[in-house]
């Protein structure tokens, strides 16, 4: 299959396009995705995650999840570490909250 190549011009006007997506388009697109999120992104990422939370677990303290969504890996914190979820989305930390 060939590659094709953008110019710096079409780079350009998909960078501008990307970057004019609105607060309620990315709002309206994460309330679609919060009821399946978790059957389909978290399970690509499922492995990555339970590493990074092993690695949490191990140094304890605190922590700050940042893009929490929708607390996929909270029941896999150790009771000792204080987490901190936070995420852009109402929809995916209104899922998280039922994991508590």
């Amino acid at each position: 299959m060939p590659v094709h190549r953008q110019t710096k011009k079409q780079q350009h006007v998909d960078a501008q396009s990307l970057s004019a997506m609105s607060h309620t388009d990315v709002t309206a697109a994460y309330k679609r995705w919060a009821p399946i999120y978790d059957f389909t992104f978290t399970k690509l990422v499922r492995a990555g995650m339970l590493a990074a939370v092993k690695a949490a677990n191990h140094h304890g303290g605190r922590l700050l999840d940042m893009g929490v969504g929708t607390g996929a890996a909270l029941p896999h914190y150790s009771p000792g570490l204080a987490v901190t979820g936070i995420d852009y989305s109402h929809d995916m930390l209104a899922i998280a909250r039922r994991r508590l």
